[in-house]
């Protein structure tokens, strides 16, 4: 028995597997800092621009570039400020 598989539905399989095999996945990547008590992450927001290129129908379509304000959420390290030089640590008091 002979098989007869048309070479469209192998360069549409081989595209397919090309398509799933590119779609990248998501993955998360936790990085634990050694010592909190150094300082805390901070997330602050601001307005930012960014260029975008719109395409407008005239004889020819003409591009236009247009300035877009957008929110950008920027993820600092602030690290604690430490104690004066002259202060010594409080111990509980102990009854």
């Amino acid at each position: 028995m002979k098989l007869n598989i048309s070479p469209l539905l192998i360069i549409i399989g081989i595209g397919f597997i090309t398509l799933v095999t590119s779609v990248p996945s998501q993955q998360k990547l936790i990085v634990k800092d050694g010592d909190p008590s150094t300082g805390y992450w901070e997330t602050k927001t601001q307005w930012k621009t960014y260029w975008v290129k719109n395409w407008i129908p005239k004889m020819i379509y003409v591009p236009i570039w247009k300035k877009i304000w957008s929110p950008v959420s920027i993820k600092q390290w602030v690290p604690l400020p430490r104690p004066p030089p002259g202060l010594k640590p409080q111990l509980p008091i102990q009854r």
